[in-house]
């Protein structure tokens, strides 16, 4: 509404903390309501009842990828399942993602093109971009779909293009640019691994002053094997300044001094860090598994936070699963019926105490098959099953 100038960002902003307040209520209220036209929803919602204010924070994302409408690995999950879990604890969270060609838009509720011009910067002009808006899991997502660079979300396949680079800075800026643009003023800029870092310093050098005063940054790192090395000269491209940030304290890489790292502007320019695993301590990640950012991340020990994969129990729940030969729950009643089922199965020896491990790409079961491994309790890592103990 705000990018169709039907109301100020001030209204925009009162709107969202009504939405945060009413959060469980107001999407059942609507869900009737989404066919309607932004004129018809306003009067709504200014008749929406006020409640006493909440304490919740408005949270953003600004990623790669949301299960199920793009997932490549264990980042879709997580997003979607993080999301989910802060907005039912009465905050109020959004998701931005470009408009790949190959999304899954079944999954999109109430998608729509916002009739509004929106334009975001680049190799030094201003270009024109499609939004998009729907709902994912409860969840609202903004679709951004650069007009002039169409090839960069067009392609088939999410990664691995030479011009990486390029993609997801411009959709890092753009996004920046659109919260700008649409009246937000979040609490929190959650960007995950190094694709949305650049957000870290366009955020401080460019964006903090245009109202933002209040917002912070959170980085999530799935792992630190993927950080992006460019030339300096590239960072021009989104507006930052290529020789203010080559240096050793910013964004100059540790052991190819001549390029920069996307990844470290991303840990350096974050109030926090996030990084996932279930199985090492923040010291053993920093000296063994930091893949060149030790000293970086020696530095900015304090803000590093190291949590285990999350796991979202509204998607999932093994009590009242249908796929289970018997459900069970936290007292693990039922467990060792499942792990038999699945031995018979895989035509295994009936044993529940024998321990199973087994290694399989979750894209590659089938949907019951998935589902009865998966609820055996294993570690839940998206990315790979390492199954079935118990």
């Amino acid at each position: 509404m705000v990018l169709t100038s039907l109301i100020g960002s001030k209204e925009a902003s009162e709107f969202r903390w009504l939405v945060m307040d009413s959060i469980g209520s107001i999407a059942d209220y609507f869900s009737e309501k989404m066919h309607k036209q932004d004129t018809e929803l306003l009067v709504e919602l200014r008749h929406f009842p006020r409640k006493s204010r909440k304490s919740g924070y408005h949270i953003i994302h600004i990623c790669t990828e949301m299960a199920p409408v793009v997932s490549v690995g264990s980042l879709a999950p997580y997003v979607t399942g993080l999301s989910r879990a802060l907005q039912r604890k009465g905050n109020l969270v959004e998701v931005i993602l470009p408009k790949y060609a190959s999304l899954n838009l079944n999954e999109v509720h109430g998608l729509r093109e916002v009739e509004a011009e929106f334009h975001s910067y680049f190799n030094g002009q201003l270009h024109g971009n499609r939004i998009w808006t729907g709902v994912v899991c409860g969840i609202g997502v903004t679709f951004i779909e650069p007009l002039y660079y169409s090839a960069f979300f067009g392609c088939e396949n999410i990664y691995g293009y030479s011009n990486d680079f390029e993609r997801f800075t411009y959709f890092s800026r753009a996004s920046l640019d659109y919260i700008i643009k649409a009246g937000k003023h979040p609490d929190v800029l959650h960007i995950h691994n190094w694709e949305t870092s650049i957000v870290g310093p366009l955020f401080w050098d460019v964006f903090v002053n245009q109202g933002l005063g209040g917002t912070r940054i959170m980085l999530t790192c799935q792992s630190f094997e993927s950080q992006c090395v460019e030339q300096p000269e590239k960072l021009a491209l989104c507006g930052l300044d290529p020789y203010g940030l080559h240096c050793s304290d910013r964004l100059q890489d540790n052991n190819k001094s001549h390029l920069v790292n996307v990844l470290k502007a991303g840990v350096v320019y974050s109030n926090n860090v996030i990084i996932m695993s279930s199985m090492q301590t923040k010291g053993q990640i920093i000296h063994a598994t930091s893949h060149g950012l030790e000293p970086t991340l020696t530095i900015h020990k304090d803000k590093l936070v190291v949590a285990p994969p999350g796991f979202d129990s509204s998607a999932w729940d093994p009590s009242v699963d249908m796929f289970l030969p018997q459900n069970y729950s936290a007292d693990l009643k039922g467990k060792s019926v499942c792990k038999v089922s699945l031995q018979q199965h895989l035509g295994l020896q009936e044993k529940a105490s024998i321990v199973l491990v087994g290694f399989t790409l979750v894209e590659d079961l089938p949907a019951k098959v998935y589902n009865q491994t998966l609820l055996m309790g294993i570690s839940q890592r998206l990315s790979l099953l390492l199954a079935f103990s118990l």
